[in-house]
């Protein structure tokens, strides 16, 4: 009876341990790239139809940049999304998503005296289950107006701010890339 007993434990373990080794690229959504991971507290899946061009990190903060691919002709579309984590300073520890967008959108203001913004637009959503909120604004540089997707989300005093830019008559062919990245953005 103990042997059988030792054999069936052991045959458990040996499931458990092949289970355990599954290889992580396999969970890796089929059409989709991972980016992040290893050196950052995030990853994050996005359309193999884009490509990484940044990835940084370093003690306080974290970056990644990804664009569309080129088409036939070898030009890359005019948009990118990035991904940046900081921290917040100790006197801003209890800041909440509004209180950083406050304080953003008043450096925007002063930077680009085109700057557009419709707070109709905001929306309350999710980043891997932790509160965010997305901000939409516009921003006229030279002759081109370029659409910002903004999503805000605050976790244990870092903020995680996922960007999205365009030209804004490119905005529709494009957007899906926001959703895309926050439907498969998880904290590690």
């Amino acid at each position: 009876m103990k042997k059988i007993l030792a054999i069936f434990c052991l045959a458990a373990c040996f499931l458990s341990l092949c289970a355990c080794g599954n290889n992580q690229e396999s969970e890796i959504p089929e059409g989709m790239i991972k980016a992040g991971g290893d050196a950052n507290d995030f990853y994050f899946y996005y359309d193999d139809t884009w490509t990484l061009q940044t990835a940084s990190a370093g003690t306080d903060s974290a970056e990644i940049m990804i664009k569309p691919a080129a088409d036939r002709t070898g030009i890359s579309p005019n948009a990118s999304l990035s991904v940046v984590a900081f921290s917040l300073s100790s006197e801003k520890k209890d800041y909440a998503v509004n209180d950083q967008w406050k304080e953003y959108k008043e450096e925007l203001q002063n930077a680009f005296p085109s700057f557009e913004y419709d707070e109709t637009k905001d929306e309350a959503l999710k980043l891997d289950n932790v509160p965010a909120g997305k901000k939409r604004y516009n921003i006229t540089i030279g002759e081109n107006t370029y659409t910002f997707v903004q999503i805000l989300c605050i976790r244990y005093a870092n903020v995680y701010q996922i960007t999205f830019t365009c030209l804004a008559n490119e905005y529709e062919a494009r957007n899906q890339i926001i959703d895309t990245v926050v439907n498969n953005f998880h904290f590690n």
